[in-house]
């Protein structure tokens, strides 16, 4: 998408044309997102230069920016003391600048927005150095600003209590005040004013819709927001559409399922048929996060041959918008990444050979899967496709084959066996250059071509890598 868009923008001086797209803000299904999690400013900065711009990727998902408490583990950064732009992981100019180096390489920022709570500890020390209790923030909220309860969650078919009581003890903002909505819609107008393009909502379910859409309403018409509402029951999810997209936290639990298993990809579209998936337009797709990660929910680097396949088929897919994930390597869920002597977040160190999944990673190693060849090829190849249909599903003993039309097609071997195998497509003949492994295929006259995938890889080729 990033492509055609450069098109575009260059046809525009070309023609000395002033009109520009559309001011309303949104992703499109043909962007691809990256979740970075516990990069720190400095990094994320320099790698939108050097990768994941060049890669075609035209979102990144960053940690929340905000001063949290002052202990080792990841979660601290999930626990405000106040909306200061300080944090483990960089200053607020460092933050301002890791935004404007991924903006020149043509990659938004959207900032993971934690709103609906502050601190879990009854008294602390902020990264900042000030002290703190839990329902007094000096200069920010008072006890009157928490909900009154003060309990945690006990019944998880009580939409009051997933609301108003305290999600994992931490204490629940009251968001129906308007003095609390305007001191959120302030702290997000800054980091807008940073060059921020959008909010992931942390806990999203545990605050009204209501709330969510005066707290936007507060923001410029066209800010982005990704909301983080997990569970089935209550509230009802399609509230939430009003305010903007919505992570589907089935896609993870699907993709272990059908590449976890050795046959599990040849019923792939059985499955997301009797799926009761989100509105497609409405959702963004991911194979992990880093909440899933840790639960056993999706596929992790523990299998990272598996992962990739997964990620493959997540961007081949016409469902939702595709955000992928780059992690670093834990032994306890709790466990931060390398920090400095300081304290702060030591930049990210990807394995030596870091263009192709590794059998094992070192603990704390970060695992850099958007450095993965096959990740950059599938952006392209999703480039190529655009919003041509899905053709010609066949899926038999393990292996999935699918086109978009005259655009397209993909196979992928979800085995643990080597395979040979011949595919009807409806591509022109010539020869075309596997997105995946860089080599090449030949189509036939009558549009067939023959394939050896390894266990559990994929080959896709495009319109676009002709080579005819």
């Amino acid at each position: 998408m990033k492509r055609l868009a450069l098109v575009l923008t260059a046809l525009l001086a070309i023609t000395g044309c002033t009109t520009t797209p559309s001011a309303s803000r949104g992703i499109s299904k043909n962007e691809v997102g990256l979740q970075m999690f516990m990069w720190n400013w400095e990094s994320v900065g320099k790698e939108c230069k050097a990768n994941l711009g060049p890669a075609g990727f035209d979102w990144v998902l960053v940690m929340p920016p905000q001063n949290h408490i002052d202990v080792p583990q990841w979660w601290s950064h999930y626990q405000p003391v106040s909306y200061e732009i300080e944090s483990r992981l960089g200053t607020r100019e460092q933050f301002a600048q890791m935004v404007s180096d991924c903006k020149s390489a043509g990659v938004k920022i959207i900032a993971d927005a934690v709103i609906n709570h502050m601190v879990g500890i009854r008294a602390g020390t902020a990264w900042t150095g000030e002290k703190f209790v839990k329902y007094s923030h000096p200069g920010l909220y008072t006890s009157d600003d928490f909900h009154p309860g003060r309990l945690p969650i006990g019944n998880w078919s009580d939409q009051n209590q997933i609301q108003n009581y305290e999600l994992l003890s931490l204490s629940d903002l009251a968001t129906e005040q308007n003095d609390v909505r305007e001191k959120i819609s302030r702290y997000l107008n800054d980091l807008l004013s940073l060059g921020v393009y959008g909010f992931r909502i942390d806990a999203a379910r545990h605050i009204p819709a209501a709330d969510l859409q005066w707290i936007k309403a507060g923001l410029p018409a066209n800010t982005y927001f990704l909301q983080e509402v997990a569970g089935d029951e209550h509230p009802d999810i399609t509230e939430y559409y009003a305010t903007g997209d919505l992570w589907e936290f089935d896609w993870p639990r699907i993709m272990k399922k059908a590449f976890g298993n050795n046959l599990g990809a040849a019923n792939l579209p059985k499955r997301l048929k009797s799926a009761k998936l989100l509105d497609s337009d409405k959702t963004v797709t991911m194979v992990t996060n880093h909440d899933t990660e840790r639960s056993g929910e999706a596929i992790t680097t523990k299998d990272a041959m598996v992962q990739q396949l997964a990620f493959i088929y997540t961007l081949a897919s016409t469902y939702g918008k595709p955000m992928m994930y780059s992690g670093y390597s834990f032994e306890d869920r709790d466990q931060e990444p390398k920090l400095l002597s300081d304290g702060r977040v030591a930049d990210p160190v990807c394995p030596a050979i870091d263009s192709v999944p590794q059998a094992s990673y070192q603990i704390l190693q970060f695992t850099c899967q958007h450095r993965w060849k096959a990740i950059a090829g599938m952006i392209a190849w999703r480039d190529a496709v655009g919003d041509a249909e899905i053709t010609d599903a066949i899926g038999r003993s393990g292996v999935l084959s699918f086109g978009r039309g005259a655009t397209g097609h993909i196979i992928l071997n979800g085995t643990d066996k080597p395979i040979e195998t011949t595919v009807q497509t409806q591509m022109p003949a010539g020869i075309y250059t596997d997105a995946i492994s860089g080599k090449s295929i030949t189509v036939d006259e009558i549009g067939k071509f023959t394939v050896q995938l390894e266990a559990k890889s994929a080959a896709a080729i495009s319109g676009r890598s002709d080579v005819r």
